[in-house]
């Protein structure tokens, strides 16, 4: 397997980084501070037709596969890590369910805007007291006559304040059994009602919040996929996203790396720089390699994916490995800067708080080690 770039990655890569250095990573403390949604950085990677990598051409989206899809994520999550995650929502477990299972009248009219950044879609699976087993969600969804009528509320769904558009999974009933569908519900609709938005610890310029449901009666031709199938649907979009969490990890763990030999490099004590001493650069040295082989994980999973395989055990190893070794370089990058790291003016402290909610979303790390599990099982069972 050839690991390299190819031109046209490199030539995106550079265009990814140089949008993200030069424009989002000035603001990104900003947003940090005033707890902002960067909507203007949304619409910039519109313009620059980078918010949609995943989506088809002829929907206005990039086209750029998972690969490119992931060298996007770990440029932009090395300037600005809230803008990462809200393009890897965007266009994973916003866009993708209408990609892999919408009508084409559901792609005209939701995925079309969706590419140009200026109109975003949200995905609300999650409730307050489900969370890791989706089959148990409480929110429903009943049949009447030609429409769906939706109660219930739904917890942690972000984007759901910002967006136009929002994808609720809801129980439904077909043929006497219960299963989960997926329904399309619009900005405006009555009974849809946005709740208190979250105050996050990191990333803290992201929308995520309460989303309650009262009667909200939506369109039968709004159902994704079919009826009952909406928990496949969720899935296959939540697997993709875990390969976005993993270039979110390498480019924030990437960025914690620069600042450290940066800082490194200045500090002098016992009158040379602190880069000269083997504690720093045994830290610097580990950093890069659990990078590296993040990398090549991440490589992996976008490959088999590209190539029309599910990749949900490689997904989600390289989502496990990422997540862990972010938070750890993270905090190395703050014992490297000293005192200096554990203030707020310094890149290194917002880096190691923006991280943490990636180990969470998506699924824990126990729960991608139980999908592990599984599909290991399962291979030698067919074996």
């Amino acid at each position: 397997m050839d690991f390299g770039l190819s031109d046209e990655q490199k030539a995106l890569q550079k265009r990814a980084r140089t949008l993200a250095r030069t424009e989002f990573a000035p603001m990104a403390s900003h947003w940090d501070e005033t707890e902002t949604f960067p909507m203007e950085n949304v619409v910039r990677l519109g313009e620059e037709g980078l918010v949609s990598p995943l989506t088809p051409a002829e929907y206005g989206g990039g086209d750029l596969g998972f690969m490119g899809f992931a060298i996007i994520l770990s440029e932009v999550a090395a300037a600005c890590a809230v803008t990462g995650d809200i393009v890897n929502v965007h266009a994973t477990i916003g866009q993708l369910p209408l990609v892999q299972y919408g009508t084409d009248e559901q792609k005209q009219k939701y995925l079309v805007p969706a590419t140009t950044g200026k109109s975003l879609i949200s995905f609300a699976l999650t409730e307050p007291e489900v969370g890791s087993d989706p089959a148990a969600i409480t929110t429903v969804a009943r049949r009447d006559g030609d429409s769906y009528v939706i109660d219930g509320v739904k917890q942690f769904a972000t984007l759901s304040g910002v967006a136009d558009t929002i994808l609720v999974a809801a129980k439904t009933e077909t043929d006497g059994k219960s299963g989960v569908s997926l329904l399309i519900v619009d900005k405006g609709t009555p009974g849809l009602v946005v709740g208190e938005r979250s105050r996050l610890m990191g990333q803290r310029g992201l929308d995520s919040g309460l989303l309650h449901l009262e009667s909200c009666v939506v369109p039968r031709n709004n159902l994704v996929g079919k009826e009952g199938q909406g928990l496949k649907v969720c899935l296959r979009a939540l697997n993709a996203s875990r390969i976005g969490t993993t270039a979110l990890s390498v480019g924030i763990a990437q960025r914690a790396l620069e600042e450290s030999k940066l800082y490194a490099k200045q500090r002098v004590i016992y009158g040379k720089p602190i880069a000269d001493l083997q504690a720093i650069q045994f830290m610097v040295a580990n950093a890069a390699t659990d990078i590296e082989a993040t990398w090549l994980l991440m490589y992996r999973a976008a490959k088999l994916a590209d190539a029309g395989h599910p990749a949900i055990k490689e997904a989600s190893m390289a989502k496990l490995f990422a997540t862990e070794m972010v938070r750890r370089h993270t905090l190395a990058a703050i014992d490297v800067h000293g005192g200096y790291g554990f203030t707020r003016n310094r890149v290194v402290e917002r880096l190691h708080r923006d991280c943490i909610i990636l180990g969470i979303g998506g699924g824990t790390a126990d729960v991608q080690r139980t999908i592990m599990a599984r599909q290991i099982f399962s291979e030698d069972t067919e074996g």
